[in-house]
């Protein structure tokens, strides 16, 4: 297990699971949070005493959680514009992970940073 997925984003995650139509249901016991129905059969996220805010993320179920933060970066972006809005969608999935690990002096630089590189990225029209 490398990845880890904060807890605040479990509402969120489970209404990308029911719009994927991705079945999962609660956890079992006090270290499983919820069960991911995969290929591979139900991944669980855990929860760890050594990371009260995290959950931690198997390996099988990496690639969903990834697909869900591609997928919360561009809600919260809004409607696409032309090409820019996968590396947009994509930055604000970053930023929200890079927010929930940082001090809070650290997410004010970045916070600016980040939007002096999307305003960039948006005025070249990437393709």
């Amino acid at each position: 297990m490398s990845e880890a997925l904060a807890k605040k984003f479990l509402p969120a995650f489970k209404e990308f699971l029911d719009i994927r139509s991705i079945a999962y249901r609660e956890g079992k016991g006090q270290y499983q949070a919820l069960q991911v129905m995969t290929r591979h059969g139900y991944q669980i996220l855990y929860n760890k005493n050594a990371m009260p805010d995290h959950y931690l993320v198997p390996d099988l179920l990496i690639p969903v959680v990834n697909e869900f933060v591609d997928w919360l970066g561009k809600r919260q972006l809004g409607p696409p514009q032309e090409n820019t809005s996968n590396v947009l969608g994509a930055m604000a999935g970053l930023q929200i992970i890079v927010n929930d690990l940082m001090p809070n002096n650290v997410i004010q630089m970045n916070a600016a940073m980040f939007e002096q590189l999307k305003k960039t990225i948006e005025s070249i029209k990437l393709v």
